[in-house]
């Protein structure tokens, strides 16, 4: 049973071969700290409870920890009942129809981003260099897919932050909400919104929208009770005007930022991306693209081979990367995202380094077709 006055808490179930055992996780508040407190047994038996924190920490503490006896519990054949890390049905599959493909942008240059900017019709957002996630949530079930469309999984505290939201509408939680976003670092930072509590709002204007859930946000934010379950959720902020556009373009560029997203205000949602421009652009300050890992380089350095796909399928060799410290070393077949300054006429990439792992692509996605700035070889010269 759920402790009460929980901020976080989860329901685990083992039933392979004769098992049939529930184990239990809350984080519970200890004073301004927390403690995050587990019950284990058979089902419809008696509960032997424990504590993982002798002593009270800090919420982002509490949370880590509680993540991680979900991971452990996971890889010891326990599977999710309720809340914590949430495996989700891929939208295609889903009966309901509640999931969809997310919305795709296509790139676009400097100078096409300046026309935007002194256009009143689109607004810039800041684009967020994370995993894509589109999550529907209840308050008893939740449901994730990443940039494909499949199912994945978020940290249980973004889970729990969204089932505390309050309604800005009626007295009481947010029953039902579909939203779309970025996650960065255990933060999911929300730029669109599609159904809240039985209201469709995918045919309504971009500016609707994004006023939805930023108002959803920032309100709950604001609330004395709970504040802190929220500092998992993030509202993306929506720029008007050529003025603010453009400002808040040089500061992104200025904190090196990966770049902006451009959206037409009277937009309405639609899956997919379109076969050129579109209703929602982007525009990226750095290069990058989704690679294939070819294997480990053989130079005695902690580097990976990089591979791309012409139009014909054939692989192409473009270098290789550094694996800095604080990553794995991708295996042969991971797809992983590069960063580069631009890619050298039949050559490798330059400057390349490495950003993540991606698992939400497949080998298809992984085209020399990606790369829009080329060094030509007359150029060259200029590379000192």
């Amino acid at each position: 049973m759920t402790q009460q006055n929980s901020v976080a808490s989860v329901t685990l179930h083992n039933n392979t071969g004769t098992s049939d055992k529930i184990f239990q996780c809350d984080v519970v508040p200890a004073g301004d700290l927390f403690l995050v407190n587990t019950q284990n047994g058979r089902r419809g038996g008696s509960m032997t409870p424990r504590t993982r924190t002798k002593q009270p920490v800090s919420l982002d503490a509490a949370m880590k920890i509680y993540d991680g006896v979900i991971r452990e519990k996971r890889a010891d054949n326990y599977y999710v009942l309720t809340g914590g890390q949430v495996e989700a049905q891929a939208a295609s599959n889903d009966p309901t129809g509640s999931f969809h493909q997310p919305q795709l942008l296509n790139d676009i240059d400097r100078e096409t981003a300046m026309s935007l900017i002194s256009d009143d019709r689109w607004v810039l957002q800041e684009k967020m260099d994370g995993k894509r996630i589109v999550a529907a949530i209840s308050l008893a079930d939740a449901r994730i897919s990443n940039k494909s469309a499949k199912a994945c999984t978020v940290p249980a505290s973004i889970v729990t932050a969204i089932r505390a939201l309050q309604s800005n509408v009626f007295f009481g939680p947010v029953q039902y909400v579909e939203v779309d976003g970025e996650l960065i670092d255990g933060k999911y930072h929300i730029f669109d919104i599609f159904v809240i509590d039985g209201q469709d709002l995918r045919d309504l204007p971009y500016e609707t929208r994004a006023a939805a859930y930023s108002r959803l946000i920032e309100r709950n934010k604001s609330l004395s009770i709970g504040g802190r379950v929220f500092e998992a959720l993030e509202a993306v902020e929506t720029f008007y005007g050529t003025v603010a556009k453009r400002e808040a373009l040089e500061r992104i560029e200025a904190a090196n930022g990966e770049g902006v997203v451009f959206k037409l205000r009277d937009m309405v949602y639609t899956p997919g991306r379109p076969n050129s421009m579109g209703t929602a652009l982007k525009f990226k300050f750095k290069e990058t693209s989704t690679a294939i890992c070819l294997g480990d380089s053989s130079d005695g350095k902690r580097s990976i081979r990089l591979g791309l796909l012409d139009s014909k399928g054939t692989m192409v060799n473009v270098g290789k990367v550094t694996v800095p410290p604080n990553q794995i070393v991708p295996q042969p077949n991971d797809l992983v995202e590069i960063q580069y300054l631009y890619k050298y006429e039949d050559g490798c990439l330059f400057q390349p380094v490495l950003l993540r792992i991606r698992d939400d692509q497949t080998q298809q996605d992984c085209t020399l077709s990606q790369v829009k700035r080329i060094k030509r070889k007359a150029d060259t010269a200029d590379d000192e």
